[in-house]
């Protein structure tokens, strides 16, 4: 389970990246064993991108069950995710022999480690897997075990997602190279309403207000950016440019440009685009109820919820 407000933010980024691809569910519940793991991700072929966009969306082509650890996890932590995936396994084969269906094909476990978990290596073998970036190993049960190393990770763009999961100089790097990027890279439209949310959470632990100094300073030029995205080529703008205009298509595209970074994660997560009502309601409630309401939303909400939050007139 989730363990630290980083390993929230990582979880909720896997979310939004990859939910329109398949069915994701957040702290699965393992069957009769009152265990959950943050993510299970099961794939719709039928929704998949012909080629996966980076590293990310190559571990989310299998059904796969995830653990996030920003600090690296104990042998007996890596045993529990084991259990995990078995249960797991063992109830998804259940529940299609009942349906009458042929057995699922072998999940795997992905467990996320910020950094190198030594105590694990020391006990289990686990070896490259070929093919992946380098910090991707196979480990136990036929290689269905597997471990992402971050800070080994090669500082690439196909590696940036997952590189945002690290801890210090692997995060500081991975901040920098999205600050990098355009400001309409699909990343930076992905990850910076998380990274906003990352920054007001509060620190888990007393050691761990350190390392949330650390990171404020690592995101303080993307989050002006961000709020810069936001009021200055925002809604009031984008409105008022359109009303004296006196031409509709302007205040929709001001709407559109004012809300991009959320509208795109409101999509995603519908799996349809937004109508021009739509727009209107986020905007408005962007104003009415702040962005960090709204990025709770987005990321609690299943599809039918959320469709249903937009149309409601009261909804909070």
């Amino acid at each position: 389970m989730t363990r630290t407000p980083f390993d929230q933010f990582a979880k909720a980024l896997v979310i939004a990246r990859e939910s329109p691809f398949g069915d994701i569910v957040s702290e699965q519940e393992i069957d009769g064993d009152a265990l959950y793991a943050d993510l299970a991700i099961t794939p719709d072929r039928a929704r998949l991108p012909r080629r996966p966009r980076d590293a990310l969306d190559r571990m989310a082509r299998i059904a796969s069950l995830w653990e996030f650890y920003h600090q690296a996890p104990s042998f007996e932590g890596l045993l529990g995710c084991v259990h995990k995936l078995l249960g797991w396994q063992h109830a998804r084969a259940t529940k299609a022999r009942a349906a009458g269906l042929r057995a699922p094909p072998r999940a795997v476990l992905w467990v996320v480690s910020a950094g190198l978990p030594r105590a694990v290596l020391r006990l289990e073998r686990f070896t490259r897997m070929k093919g992946w970036p380098r910090g991707f190993y196979a480990g136990p049960l036929a290689g269905c075990v597997r471990l992402v190393v971050v800070s080994e990770l090669p500082r690439t763009r196909a590696t940036l997602l997952l590189r945002l999961m690290g801890a210090g100089r692997t995060l500081r790097d991975a901040i920098d190279d999205l600050s990098a990027l355009p400001r309409e890279a699909p990343e930076r439209i992905l990850a910076l309403p998380h990274l906003e949310r990352l920054r007001i959470a509060p620190p888990a632990t007393e050691e761990s207000l350190v390392n949330r100094k650390q990171f404020l300073k690592a995101t303080e030029q993307l989050h002006l950016q961000y709020v810069d995205t936001i009021r200055q080529e925002g809604i009031t703008q984008g409105i008022e440019r359109g009303i004296t205009q006196g031409i509709e298509r302007g205040i929709t595209q001001g709407i559109e440009r004012g809300i991009a970074p959320l509208a795109s994660l409101f999509s995603r997560r519908l799996g349809r685009g937004l109508t021009t009502d739509e727009h209107r309601t986020l905007a408005a409630r962007l104003d009415t109820l702040g962005p960090a309401r709204l990025g709770d939303v987005v990321l609690d909400l299943d599809a039918p919820a959320l469709d249903a939050w937009l149309r409601d007139p009261d909804a909070l």
